[in-house]
């Protein structure tokens, strides 16, 4: 009995992979041409090219890119599931927990941004 409630409660205890080996944020890096252009996340200034930050992998939907002179121009980040995401699959295919693929979901963490890397070629107006 005691090995029974020892592998439940390692099965829950070892869930959520991707929010603990990859965490919530992922490094992006924005550049652009000309340089010192106003990064906006979300249409809220953050500030300017070049710029390298950790954004919230779930709440970042599309960054614009603003200078006088220039035409704005914008991207969307694109997503793709967390491969750790599998960690939360059935430990030695006994137990499969519903908790860590809820942790994940919560905290963002269950998706990767794939464009890490921004470059935008700002033209004039």
């Amino acid at each position: 009995m005691k090995n029974i409630i020892l592998v439940i409660l390692t099965s829950i205890l070892i869930t959520s992979c991707c929010t603990i080996v990859s965490g919530k944020r992922q490094k992006i890096t924005i550049n652009s041409n000309p340089d010192s252009a106003i990064v906006k996340l979300n249409g809220k200034p953050i500030g300017v090219t070049p710029l390298c930050g950790r954004f919230n992998r779930e709440n970042a939907k599309y960054i614009l890119l603003e200078k006088n002179g220039y035409v704005s121009d914008s991207t969307a980040f694109v997503k793709d599931d967390n491969w750790w995401l599998l960690g939360n699959l059935p430990l030695f295919g006994l137990f499969s927990s519903p908790i860590g693929f809820l942790i994940d979901e919560h905290t963002g963490a269950w998706c990767r941004i794939v464009n890490k890397k921004i470059y935008i070629e700002l033209k004039k107006e």
